[in-house]
Order: C-alpha cells, then structure tokens, then sequence
C-alpha cells in the first residue's frame, strides 16, 4: 500500500498538528446517558446493607472490593436500560479557549445514534420454515472525530488543572470534536 502523501490531503488534521478553536464546546465523554460512576454510591450502600461488603469510611477500600462494586454498580445500569437508548456526545461550554491555539495529541472515532436491538422473526411458507435474524444496532448514526488537544509546550494531565473546581475524573484529556477546530495555518507544530 506504501506511505500516505500528506500533501494530498492538506486540510486533515493530524498528530502533532496545531489548530485553533473556532467553537468551545469540549467533549466529556460520548456514550449512552448515564454511567456505572452515577450507581456507585447506590451499590456501595445496597453490598452493606446485604453484608457482602463490611462498612469502612472513605475511599480506604482494597482493590478487590472497590472492583466488585463497580461491577454490581454495571449490573445496576444494565437494569436501568444505560439511562436511555441514545447514545451522544457529553459536552461543556469552555469559552476561555475560543480562538485559542492547542496542539494535537491524539484521535478518535466515535459513534452516536439510537440503540435499536437485535430482532429474531420466522415465518412458514411452502418452502419450510425461514428465520430471519437482524442484530440491531444504531439507527440515525453519526460519525464523530475526537482530538485530544493540549496548549503548546504543555500537556494536561486531566481536566482538573484547567477546571480545578469542575467535578470530571482526573486523568482525563482536553477533548475537542475536529468539527469545533481549524487546521492553523503553519501546521505543524515546532
């Protein structure tokens, strides 16, 4: 297949490449409406009062349980239904950086849309019995982007040091849609 030209391509933005920020609209996360984060404290409480998890003040928890919680806490959001059946881009609103310049440090494609499952039907006919089986999937899907970006010269951590009151996991990136930038005009970065 051999190397691609990145002449043929001038306007695709890559790693490395600096943009400017023409919409401040960070992403946060993309997917269904809610997480296993928002049933954490909901299942913590319902192991205690169950006794299969000993009470203990803060998060001084060893690995294994603070693992057996989150997976209860899954089991509690698949019985919620995800918190809908859309899947979107989770966003905020950062207009200290419109017009800012950033740099690329990584990329990602994301999908949105609404869940449909999977449908299973059969039908009689003179030729025996047909199945017909459709495994579902997303309707109205959309394709979207996702740059992670930091400032020139430094690189963010997490989230918290631009938004230290913000409540975001730490470890997070700055994260952009590609649709809420441009390419600068000199490109690469130096």
């Amino acid at each position: 297949m051999g190397l691609v030209r990145k002449d043929r391509w001038p306007n695709c933005i890559r790693y490395n490449d600096n943009i400017k920020v023409i919409n401040p609209t960070f992403v946060t996360r993309a997917g269904y409406p809610k997480i296993a984060d928002d049933f954490m404290r909901e299942a913590e409480t319902t192991l205690i009062a169950k006794g299969l998890l000993r009470h203990q003040v803060g998060d001084n928890r060893r690995r294994d349980e603070q693992d057996f919680i989150r997976k209860f806490a899954r089991l509690l959001l698949a019985r919620a239904g995800w918190g809908g059946r859309e899947r979107t881009l989770h966003t905020y609103q950062a207009p200290e950086f419109l017009g800012k310049e950033l740099r690329v440090v990584g990329k990602k494609v994301v999908k949105t849309g609404k869940h449909v499952g999977p449908h299973t039907s059969q039908s009689s006919g003179w030729n025996g019995v047909d199945y017909d089986y459709d495994p579902g999937g997303l309707n109205d899907k959309k394709t979207h982007v996702l740059l992670w970006v930091s400032e020139p010269g430094k690189f963010y951590r997490g989230i918290d040091e631009v938004f230290p009151d913000w409540p975001w996991k730490k470890d997070e990136h700055l994260v952009i849609p590609a649709a809420n930038v441009v390419k600068s005009s000199d490109g690469k970065a130096d």
